[in-house]
């Protein structure tokens, strides 16, 4: 029984480090994007730069959700010869 809660004890402790981090953190320390007088090129540098590791979490995200949304949304005929076809 314990094994099958370590794993989602550790993560979620993890979880909840990082936002009570995130949320505690002093923001006069973040480094902030010019925000009115950059050109989309800039802003791209900007936040590729110094912003790459939340980036790649977030696409790995939208990546798992997005085959997960596909994995949801399929059809399948319970007699195994799925034609596409909606019921």
């Amino acid at each position: 029984m314990v094994r099958q809660w370590l794993p989602a004890l550790v993560l979620g402790g993890a979880c909840v480090t990082l936002a009570g981090l995130l949320v505690f953190a002093d923001p006069s320390n973040w480094v902030q994007p010019p925000a009115v007088a950059s050109t989309p090129r800039a802003f791209g540098l900007v936040l590729f730069q110094n912003y790459w590791f939340p980036m790649e979490i977030a696409s790995l995200l939208l990546l798992v959700a997005l085959v997960g949304a596909f994995y949801l949304g399929r059809h399948s005929d319970t007699r195994g010869d799925d034609k596409g076809e909606i019921p």
